[in-house]
């Protein structure tokens, strides 16, 4: 949750390390674009990201020490003043900043050598002290080792993939490798680098071949062509790795991912975001300058997702979706490959100002690439906004609202946003004349704090706090004294997981405390209880005197927690529902529990409330629930597939192409089940209709084809949403036990 956006002397911002895989994970889009700064109240960021500010004319020097010293000197200054509760930088704090860092940089240990951990082991307890001294020599240290170690590694990855590589023997790989050793010679690190080559050929091999087809008891060697293919598609890709490891502004990344490990050791959401770098802007405002396109990640490669209605990308028709994107223009308008490159650099790169040239290699899956050039315009995203759909069951309507983020309103003109969208879909329910509501908040990883009041205020009637909000000295109701288009009163569910986060923590907590809604879904939601700022950082210049004004990028600063109107924080523990369906829902999804430096949860006392009388028999609808889940086998299959999943995939990796292929198609075969798990039967399915205005005339309404084809295949899936079905019956049983 991210608090008032602070712009005092030309301040700072971050990303967190855990943000690309975290997107990839969470189905979550790269949005290609750039927003203006924005002007913000308040909003939540709770979502493990953060938005970055940069000032049009501020200059962001070469990455000079005196420059990374002074952004070290800004970045623990901010923390030291501001965090909620900062922590000691300690030896303790320094092991585990020193650590991180050096598996981030190499998490296979293949790189660094036994004697540079040597080299680097002075530093090991210090790191803490030199940030406070304002230091980066530890960095420097790292980085120069690091730069000699991968012109070192691309040479014995040539000597390796020039030659034969054969399948045949019994040798296993272990994928997570940060507990494994470094090199300790020259010859021991060339056969850790056959071990990572032969690994991600056959990776390769059996994801262009996923049957085994080419693969069979009979035949225990490998195709010929696709083996050849896949041995060339792993040389091009640690190829584009090398180079983009060390060139252009890989100093200036690689000592942005050493101070957001520094940070998000003090705290999880305390980060640290290099100038350039804007993907929750993007995110959180669903509005940015690029071509328009969602970008998606099919293993080492990105492709065009979506292209979206109203882009430059769209109106142009010279770029396809699934597009493999080859290489992207860089600031020197040279064509520039993207294979190893992270997807939220990739992202960056499309970004720009309004109006400006952008160029890009695409290619068609089987296709010669093709070269694009597009000017960069507006695009407003309304792909991933609100949306709702009629569920009949049985002669009733019920009204079903999806939201995947708390995203602000874009034109701030009070037309938009999540409150406002989610008001719009509940009055287009109640036109429908629905029995009752399902607010679906599962994935939702927060956003806006305006917007989630704005939307209890459609569900609940006016309160003077809906949550609290406390930093170092001040506690803060936050709430409405009048309600907004829309009040509904009917009988409500809500639907969460354990990534439901922060803003939809609070609203999930706000509609269980005053009794509004039965809360549906995973043991628990995520778990964050902590609100974060937005600052930029830098230094004023003098125009009077010709100098500029530096950009030391920005930062995301933990300064508040936020409470329930119990007095509860959600920290840690989340908002535990009152029917609980299963203990997960998603494969290897971490709570902020899982975060070893995630703040403490505590309590407070707060001023007395009053909840809401319940007009249904909460007892009878969890009695029945319960009765119904234990009877349903459905729930623990999909708990045996998650676990059968965290087991095969924590296994070493045969580099035997047979044994390779039986390991491989058993992790794939479950992953499948797993799908399919999550699945109703077919006779089973729920039907599902589109919700319409009844108060508009359907000629109106011109939706764009795509859309609409987005849409039903969005209801299609639902229809066979096994967790649905289920809180569809709490909902029932919430009506039938309704005094309405």
């Amino acid at each position: 949750m991210t608090l008032p956006h602070k712009n005092n002397n030309f301040t700072n911002g971050t990303l967190p390390r855990r943000l690309p895989r975290l997107l990839t994970h969470l189905g979550l889009r790269l949005l290609s674009g750039r927003l203006p700064r924005l002007s913000l109240t308040l909003f939540l960021s709770l979502f493990l990201g953060l938005l970055s500010s940069v000032h049009a004319q501020a200059v962001v020097p070469d990455s000079t020490v005196s420059y990374q010293d002074a952004i070290i000197q800004a970045t623990i200054n901010r923390i030291d003043k501001l965090h909620y509760h900062p922590r000691a930088l300690d030896s303790t704090y320094s092991a585990r900043v020193w650590s991180n860092y050096l598996n981030q940089l190499d998490p296979e240990h293949s790189l660094f050598m036994q004697a540079d951990i040597t080299t680097f082991t002075p530093y090991k307890y210090i790191i803490g002290r030199e940030l406070m001294q304002g230091s980066s020599k530890f960095f420097n240290v790292v980085y120069a080792v690091y730069y000699k170690r991968i012109k070192e590694a691309e040479n014995v990855f040539k000597n390796i993939i020039s030659r034969p590589i054969t399948f045949n023997e019994q040798t296993t790989f272990t994928v997570n490798r940060k507990k494994l050793p470094f090199p300790n010679s020259n010859e021991r690190r060339a056969e850790v680098w056959k071990q990572v080559i032969k690994y991600a050929v056959l990776k390769h091999y059996m994801e262009a071949d996923s049957t085994g087809s080419s693969l069979t008891k009979k035949q225990l060697g490998l195709d010929p062509a696709l083996k050849a293919a896949s041995i060339d598609f792993v040389n091009k890709w640690y190829s584009d790795y090398f180079r983009n490891a060390i060139l252009g502004s890989a100093i200036s990344n690689k000592f942005a991912l050493y101070l957001n490990t520094a940070v998000s050791e003090i705290d999880p959401h305390t980060a640290y975001v290099a100038p350039r770098d804007k993907s929750f802007e993007a995110l959180i405002t669903k509005r940015f300058y690029g071509i328009g396109v969602e970008l998606g990640q099919k293993g080492v490669d990105l492709y065009i997702k979506r292209v979206m209605q109203g882009g430059p990308a769209y109106k142009s028709g010279q770029i396809l979706e699934n597009d493999v994107i080859v290489a992207v223009a860089n600031q020197k308008g040279e064509l520039q490959p993207i294979s190893g490159m992270a997807p939220t650099q990739v992202a960056n790169m499309i970004r720009g100002e309004k109006g400006t040239s952008i160029s890009l290699q695409v290619a068609q899956p089987g296709e010669s690439p093709r070269t694009v050039n597009l000017q960069r315009g507006e695009v407003i995203d309304t792909h991933n906004k609100a949306k709702s759909a009629i569920i009949d069951i049985n002669g009733q309507k019920l009204g079903y609202v999806y939201l995947p983020l708390f995203y602000l309103d874009p034109k701030n003109d009070g037309k938009g946003g999540a409150g406002f969208d989610v008001a719009m879909e509940v009055m287009k329910l109640q036109e429908n004349q629905v029995d009752g509501i399902i607010v679906d908040l599962r994935n939702n990883l927060g956003g806006s704090l305006p917007d989630v009041v704005k939307m209890c205020g459609t569900f609940l009637p006016p309160e003077p706090a809906v949550t609290y909000l406390k930093d170092k000295d001040t506690l803060s109701g936050m709430g409405f004294t009048q309600n907004g288009l829309v009040y509904y009163t009917g009988p409500l569910v809500v639907l969460v997981n354990e990534n439901t986060a922060s803003a939809s923590e609070i609203f999930s907590a706000a509609m269980q405390d005053f009794h509004r809604a039965i809360i549906v879904g995973t043991t628990s939601t995520f778990g964050k209880g902590t609100a974060q700022t937005v600052l930029n950082m830098g230094k004023l210049g003098d125009p009077e005197k010709g100098i500029q004004n530096i950009n030391y990028g920005s930062m995301r600063l933990t300064e508040k927690k936020f409470y329930r109107v119990t007095g509860v924080s959600t920290q840690l523990a989340g908002v535990k529902p009152d029917i609980v369906l299963i203990d997960e829902m998603l494969i290897n999804a971490p709570r902020e529990k899982n975060y070893y430096s995630a703040l403490k949860s505590d309590s407070i006392k707060l001023p007395n409330y009053t909840p809401l009388k319940n007009n249904y028999n909460y007892k009878y609808v969890v009695a029945n629930a319960e009765k119904r889940i234990s009877q349903n086998p459905a729930f623990n299959i999909i708990t045996r597939d998650l676990k059968s999943i965290g087991e095969l995939s924590k296994l070493p990796q045969s580099l035997n192409a047979a044994t390779f292929k039986t390991q491989y198609l058993k992790l794939k075969a479950i992953n499948d089940k797993f799908k399919k798990d999550n699945q109703l039967p077919q006779n089973e399915y729920l039907t599902i209709q589109g919700a319409q205005y009844q108060s508009i005339r359907p000629d109106q309404f011109k939706p764009d084809p795509r859309d609409a084809k987005d849409y039903q295949t969005w209801i299609d899936g639902l229809s066979k949403d096994v967790y649905l079905k289920e809180t569809v019956n709490v909902l029932l049983d919430v009506i039938k036990s309704s005094n309405h």
